[in-house]
């Protein structure tokens, strides 16, 4: 499923008169997508843009790049199994060094 973000955009864009398709959960991942769940995973505040406008792909990954633990390759580029595994070791690195917990209700 989708992050609760994502819904409550979706809705309002629709409210706004943009038809919106379903999204693709059986494609490939992007890597705006697995930086967003991430940066949701860690918990992580953000800067003012964040905190203003809510977390999206793309600042997600400006924060995860910032961070180190991605290399800003586009939010809509593709992310292997390999890239994501990467991704995962960078972040519980990260994770361990910061001494960051998991957000609750977080899985």
């Amino acid at each position: 499923t989708l992050p609760p973000s994502v819904g409550v955009a979706r809705q309002r864009l629709t409210f706004l008169g943009w038809e919106l398709g379903d999204p693709d959960l059986e494609g490939p991942a992007t890597l705006g997508f697995v930086s967003l769940l991430m940066f949701q995973s860690l918990g992580i505040p953000g800067g003012l843009t964040l905190r203003l406008f809510g977390v999206t792909e793309r600042y997600a990954l400006r924060e995860m790049t910032a961070r180190n633990l991605v290399a800003n390759r586009g939010a809509f580029g593709y992310v292997s199994g390999c890239d994501a595994l990467s991704i995962l070791a960078r972040v519980s690195r990260y994770r361990r060094a910061h001494r960051v917990h998991r957000k609750k209700g977080a899985k």
